[in-house]
């Protein structure tokens, strides 16, 4: 937890931290970010996987090469 996250939740120590809700492409975003490459190619690399419809649905450009994703 941040220390804001703390502040905001003084009762962190007692429940082990606090609830964090994410968007469904904040989620993804999160889940991207730390998949390792091979599981990022496993997914890209299905016949039918159309990177634009995946972009569409999860706000992802596979594309992009290099970068950690951040929310626009």
């Amino acid at each position: 937890m941040t220390k804001d996250e703390k502040e905001d939740n003084p009762n962190f120590s007692t429940t082990n931290g606090c609830l964090k809700i994410y968007s469904y492409q904040e989620a993804w975003k999160n889940l991207w970010n730390v998949l390792p490459q091979d599981r990022k190619n496993m997914l890209t690399e299905i016949e039918e996987f159309d990177a634009e419809i995946f972009k569409e649905i999860t706000g992802i450009d596979v594309e992009a090469k290099g970068e950690e994703l951040t929310l626009e």
